[in-house]
């Protein structure tokens, strides 16, 4: 009677460590092929920015940069600009300037909001759209109730180029094209 309950008990552990292990194997498999296809796409990605020229209009730099963004490294390019915005916060004369307005003491989600908003607008919308257009001039009137200097202006700009870029370098899963960065800037 012992040596049956072995044999059944035996039988069982056999059978469930060869689920285990073929489990293992298909889940080795997956991983395997997938690290292959994305190795040929980036190979054919990188292959098709040698052979293309580099762009020189702002439509044709706008319609890369936001395919670059939008499709690669959505999820990086976004992070990136968010904290980019409250990197500006750091520099004394910005934060001045914000804590005087009260806007990132008592309005905080509606500064990150109508900030997200206006971005995205002349982000997502080639240079010369009208809502592009529209975006700019009205960040730019907001901007001109205050004394802010060309410095600040310019600081503040060049964070929300050269953030994504640097995030992407950090975490993307693959490194910006020289290309891609020369465009993006």
């Amino acid at each position: 009677l012992l040596s049956s309950h072995y044999v059944y008990i035996s039988t069982y552990v056999d059978q469930s460590y060869i689920i285990i292990i073929m489990s293992l194997l298909l889940i080795a498999t997956v991983l395997a092929g997938y690290t292959a296809l994305i190795y040929l796409l980036r190979k054919r990605h990188d292959e098709f920015l040698d052979t293309t020229p580099y762009l020189q209009t702002a439509a044709e730099c706008h319609q890369f940069t936001s395919r670059y963004i939008y499709a690669d490294f959505q999820f990086i390019a976004v992070k990136s600009l968010e904290f980019g915005l409250f990197k500006t916060y750091a520099i004394p004369s910005i934060s001045k300037i914000l804590y005087s307005t009260r806007e990132l003491v008592d309005r905080v989600g509606k500064r990150y909001d109508d900030t997200d908003l206006l971005i995205r607008e002349f982000l997502e919308h080639e240079p010369t759209a009208s809502r592009a257009k529209a975006a700019i001039d009205r960040m730019n009137y907001i901007h001109s109730q205050y004394k802010i200097s060309n410095e600040d202006y310019l600081y503040v700009l060049s964070v929300f180029i050269v953030e994504p870029i640097r995030w992407v370098e950090r975490y993307g899963f693959r490194k910006p094209h020289d290309k891609e960065r020369y465009e993006c800037i």
